[in-house]
């Protein structure tokens, strides 16, 4: 086996060696007896799979990329095989996650086919062995998807083979385990203590990340923070799981108590609220970047979705603020997790009291943040006196003084207290928010008023509306007033962004912001509001934009979600479109089918179909195919030659009708 070859083994085994520079430090050879011991502890652990006639195999994933329009590369993993049916099979992989993995169909493409195949065991282990008496392994960096680091990894891959009567290779491979985890400068006292550690903080980590799940009980969380407080006594993170488990436990007795009442008929809305404050223990956030925080209110901008309970909170308006002050001190676990990197273990669960500081920032304008870990409590007695401070000098003004003065201070904030007011006092917030529109110094700011704006009731926002459509400095702003106008069923709406568009400077503005604030937003009006007109501008001089215009061209009319955005309801729902609309979508996609440029240092995945430098007739043939698939077959993942035999195909069919 050549060095390269020998390197990609060793690295879908186990991933990394030392850090760079770490030292490494000469260790003892195991004995047998020493081993034993270490496995005999190992083995109570309850881990599956590793005792006795261990299985090792490579699963591909179902789960591959692509570089630079180069073939695609499938996804494996290797791990110990538990069980297998027809239709799925189940292992623990070698930082000793547990995953059940479902069979792929017959006739997948084999990058996204989802299979295992065997390994030997003792040559796997052997040529390990033989890569780190030569320093091989020690180029190797950490598999940031492996929660157990290097070392450990080589601990469980001794266990096996010790169970497969391969004694002198689990020797082998403790010794240099060891070698590396004296060589940490994190390590504790004793390898044993290190292991303990290790497995202790992976498994804290994967419990962590299930609170994401709604689907994993907080019974189910109770038993995972439970077994780390019973097998990994005196680890590093031992107290946190220990008041974990504590609270859990408290809150699975809540839910039981709470699921066996009769909830009122009628309830008031001091009951709705204290309802809702108690469903934050459900709330579901996300973090989508590093470094970043976990958005409590992510799944709420997706449309479509239900409003979930923080979401339901801000929509009742200040009139939660009491109780929310009064939840500030509630330190029990929500279901979002954040994280400071996410291939180490930096994660933290997001409790009532973050939700409520959350939706009290957004009622105020302020940065109600409670921070983490030590000097919380106080962080907390301090963030309760300024929310209460707040909301005592909004009560001496009152609710609808303080937010007309936030719509007029500006700011992007200004546009949730703009959407209050309109809720709240809708009589009295077109002239606040008028001067809030005139104010405005950016394109969001200034287009999300005008979207207030445009759903107050009456005729009087109309006039604001028509000069904003044909006077406000940015084109996103311009295309939030037509849209609103076009909702009210003044057609001048539509008329004027195609005229608009059609006057446009066929120029790159040089950055995604840019194109955002200005073409994008007539882009996303134009293929989203129903009408073939609209969709018949967009395909004038397809080919004279830039590229990223054409990428964009196609992203809306694959996505298809943004319709009921803009029509407000005038044409019902998005897949209900009328045969002019039909056919005016087929045309621009299949002009687009000539444009053979590649998108250079675009990914994205769409359908579930990940992709990188994209080329646009690619995409266009692609969404042909889902819109309407007896007519167009087009295979977004085939080879480089065959999408490019399938696109002719496209081309004749599409002519030729």
């Amino acid at each position: 086996m050549n060095r390269f070859f020998l390197s990609l083994a060793i690295l879908c085994a186990c991933g990394s060696g030392p850090l760079p520079g770490a030292p490494v430090a000469e260790s003892r050879e195991f004995g047998a007896a020493r081993a034993e011991a270490l496995f005999a502890w190992f083995d109570g652990l309850g881990y599956p799979g590793l005792k006795e006639d261990p299985v090792l195999v490579r699963v591909a994933t179902g789960r591959w990329s692509s570089r630079d329009g180069g073939p695609p590369v499938a996804h494996t993993a290797d791990g110990f095989l538990l069980s297998e049916e027809a239709g799925s099979f189940r292992l623990i992989h070698l930082d000793l996650a547990v995953a059940t993995y479902a069979r792929s169909a017959a006739g997948t493409p084999a990058h996204q086919a989802v299979r295992f195949r065997r390994i030997d065991l003792g040559e796997y282990a052997g040529r390990l062995l033989a890569a780190a008496a030569t320093g091989e392994d020690e180029r190797l960096r950490s598999s940031q998807h492996l929660k157990l680091p290097y070392e450990s990894r080589l601990f469980v891959l001794a266990r096996a083979c010790q169970a497969a009567g391969r004694g002198d290779l689990a020797r082998g491979l403790l010794t240099h385990s060891e070698a590396i985890s004296a060589g940490r400068h994190w390590r504790r006292d004793s390898y044993k203590l290190g292991l303990i550690d290790d497995l202790s903080t992976a498994e804290l980590w994967r419990a962590t990340l299930r609170f994401g799940y709604p689907g994993v009980s907080r019974a189910q969380l109770h038993e995972d923070f439970s077994r780390i407080t019973r097998h990994y006594a005196g680890s590093r993170f031992f107290s946190e799981a220990e008041r974990s488990a504590e609270l859990l436990a408290r809150m699975v007795d809540e839910d039981l108590e709470h699921a066996g009442r009769e909830d009122p008929a009628d309830p008031t809305i001091e009951e709705k609220i204290e309802e809702l404050i108690f469903q934050l223990r459900d709330q579901n956030g996300a973090q989508t970047s590093q470094p970043g925080s976990c958005d409590l209110f992510y799944f709420d901008r997706i449309p479509g979705r239900p409003p979930s309970p923080a979401q339901q909170l801000v929509d009742l308006g200040f009139v939660t603020v009491p109780a929310l002050i009064e939840a500030l001190d509630d330190e029990r676990f929500t279901r979002s997790v954040g994280y400071g990197r996410n291939f180490r273990y930096s994660h933290y669960v997001l409790r009532v009291s973050d939700g409520a500081a959350a939706i009290l920032s957004r009622f105020s304008g302020r940065h109600f943040w409670l921070g983490r870990g030590e000097g919380r409590a106080e962080r907390r007695r301090e963030v309760k006196a300024q929310a209460l401070a707040w909301w005592q000098q909004v009560q001496s003004g009152g609710v609808r003084e303080f937010l007309t003065e936030m719509v007029l201070a500006g700011g992007q904030k200004s546009v949730d207290h703009a959407t209050w007011l309109a809720r709240q006092f809708p009589e009295a917030a077109l002239a606040p928010i008028g001067r809030g529109v005139r104010q405005a110094d950016d394109p969001w700011t200034r287009s999300n008023l005008v979207r207030v704006a445009g759903g107050l009731p009456g005729d009087e926002p109309i006039a604001l509306l028509r000069r904003e459509m044909r006077g406000a400095p940015d084109r996103r702003t311009r295309a939030s007033a037509a849209a609103a106008l076009w909702r009210r069923g003044h057609e001048e709406g539509l008329e004027a962004m195609i005229t608009e568009w059609r006057r446009r400077p066929k120029v790159d503005p040089g950055s995604w912001g840019d194109w955002g604030n200005t073409l994008g937003a007539q882009l996303e009006f134009l293929a989203g509001c129903g009408e073939a007109r609209a969709i018949a501008a967009l395909a004038d001089d397809l080919l004279e934009n830039p590229i990223r215009w054409r990428y964009d061209f196609v992203r809306e009319l694959h996505t298809g979600d943004r319709a009921g955005e803009w029509r407000g309801g005038r044409q019902g729902d998005a897949e209900e479109i009328s045969d002019g609309l039909a056919a005016a979508i087929e045309a621009l996609l299949s002009s687009a089918l000539h444009d053979t440029a590649s998108f250079e240092r675009m990914s994205g995945t769409w359908d579930g179909i990940r992709f990188s430098d994209p080329r646009i007739c690619d995409l266009a043939a692609h969404v042909l195919a889902r819109r309407w698939p007896d007519r167009y077959q087009f295979d977004l993942v085939a080879g480089a030659a065959e999408r490019e035999a399938q696109r002719l195909r496209l081309i004749e069919r599409s002519e030729s009708q």
